[in-house]
C-alpha cells in the first residue's frame, strides 16, 4: 500500500458513504457524512471563489447534492423542520 495516498475528492467520498449508510438504514451516520461533505465543498468553493467559473458551477452542483442528502436524512430521522429548512 502506498504511503502517499492522495484523496482527490473527499467531498464525493463522504457523499458516497452517505448514500451507502442511508441504504443500510444508518441515517444518523449518513447525515454526519453528508454534513462533512457540505463543509468540505463550502471550503472548496471559498477557495475557488475568484477562480474558474466553470469549475465553480460544477462544485456548486455538488453542494446542492450534499444539501439534498442532508434534508433526506433529516426526513428519515423524522426531523421534519430541519429537513424543510435544508430544502
Amino acid at each position: 500500500m502506498s504511503e502517499n495516498l492522495i484523496i482527490s475528492n473527499p467531498c464525493e467520498i463522504h457523499l458516497n458513504l452517505c448514500a451507502i449508510l442511508s441504504q443500510l438504514g444508518q441515517h444518523e451516520k449518513a447525515l454526519s457524512h453528508a454534513m462533512k461533505a457540505l463543509i468540505l465543498i463550502q471550503d472548496e468553493l471559498l477557495e475557488i471563489c475568484n477562480g474558474d467559473v466553470d469549475s465553480s458551477e460544477s462544485r456548486q452542483t455538488v453542494m446542492i447534492i450534499a444539501l439534498h442528502n442532508i434534508a433526506v436524512e433529516y426526513e428519515y430521522l423524522k426531523q421534519y423542520q430541519s429537513a424543510l429548512m435544508t430544502y
